[in-house]
């Protein structure tokens, strides 16, 4: 039985290690053409903001969906799903705080005081996390939902999104949603594919809405929104990282 348990740790880790170093592999050009910034190109190659959402849902389902079966069968280590968590907090955080410091840090510190009071009241025998996954869930939708919104931006301009562009918000939507898909395989897996087609959902329900919504709230509100991502997956990648229990050990040891 420990060997079979060995195995299922070594293998979540080892997938989980990989997508965490695809979102660094991201990071310096998340910062420039995602969500955070303007998607829309001046020259090159270009595709129409309506591609670039269908290929960005499309692909982060396909990635979410594939990590959460992966996780469910093999398994995963708390200090993998964590590390991952904080990765995608920390970048979210970073790049607000750069943006408008004294918005970026309210959201940042609400995210935190949330994430942290609801993870400590919801943990459960067994899970990962308690509510990780659920506060997870949040950062990345709300996140997805803030992405959508400003691509509907561009599309409402009759500008168009960068080819590169385009690639990088598919990428970083993937492993964000990659992340949720992860931790919910990793909580017992029951809801781990109705989180992911929900972040999808909420990407596609910001770019439906999104032109509206961002001409009427001030780019501190988008700011704020974008910190409070990162405070809710930094809480949740620490809270993750500090259980004993390994992911998996008793669903393991019950099928032994």
């Amino acid at each position: 039985m420990s060997r079979r348990v060995a195995l299922r740790w070594r293998a979540g880790r080892e997938a989980l290690v990989r997508i965490a170093g695809a979102a660094g592999a991201f990071a310096p050009l998340t910062g420039v053409v995602s969500a955070h910034g303007n998607p829309a190109t001046g020259s090159g190659p270009a595709v129409s903001a309506g591609f670039a959402v269908a290929l960005c849902a499309a692909a982060s389902l396909a990635g979410g969906l594939l990590v959460a079966r992966r996780v469910e069968n093999r398994g995963a280590t708390p200090r993998a799903l964590g590390a991952l968590l904080f990765a995608l907090g920390f970048l979210a955080a970073a790049l607000a705080l750069g943006e408008d410091l004294g918005a970026a840090s309210v959201g940042t510190a609400a995210g935190i005081g949330l994430a942290a009071a609801g993870i400590r009241g919801r943990k459960t025998s067994g899970s990962a996390c308690g509510g990780c996954a659920d506060a997870t869930f949040a950062a990345v939708a709300l996140h997805r939902a803030v992405e959508g919104a400003l691509l509907a931006a561009v599309a409402a301009t009759g500008a168009a999104v960068g080819v590169v562009a385009a690639l990088v918000l598919a990428g970083h939507a993937t492993v964000e949603t990659a992340a949720v898909g992860g931790v919910y395989a990793a909580d017992g897996g029951r809801r781990a594919i109705a989180a992911v087609i929900g972040v999808q959902a909420a990407f596609v329900a910001g770019a439906a809405a999104g032109g509206l919504a961002v001409a009427a709230l001030p780019p501190s509100v988008r700011v704020a929104a974008l910190g409070l991502s990162g405070g809710l997956l930094t809480t949740a990648g620490v809270l993750a990282a500090r259980r004993p229990a390994p992911v998996g050990e008793i669903d393991v040891a019950a099928r032994a």
